[in-house]
Order: C-alpha cells, then structure tokens, then sequence
C-alpha cells in the first residue's frame, strides 16, 4: 500500500474525530446557555 493513500486515510479519520469533538464541545456550551451560567 502506498504511504502517501495510508496518510490521506489517517488524516481524513483525525479530520472527522476532530470534527466530532467540537461538534460535542460546541452541543454542551450550548446546553449550559440554555441552562444559564453554572454557579
């Protein structure tokens, strides 16, 4: 296998687990706005 295929696999999977990260970071700041500030 080509290491240059393996490289575009291996950052299209760190792409999407970095995308689902902020995805789930960006869902929880928005359920603390709704819940207003943590005292």
């Amino acid at each position: 296998m080509d290491s240059l295929l393996i490289r575009e696999k291996l950052q299209g999977a760190l792409g999407t687990i970095a995308h689902n990260k902020s995805e789930d970071a960006l869902a929880l700041i928005r359920l603390q706005l709704e819940d207003g500030p943590l005292t």
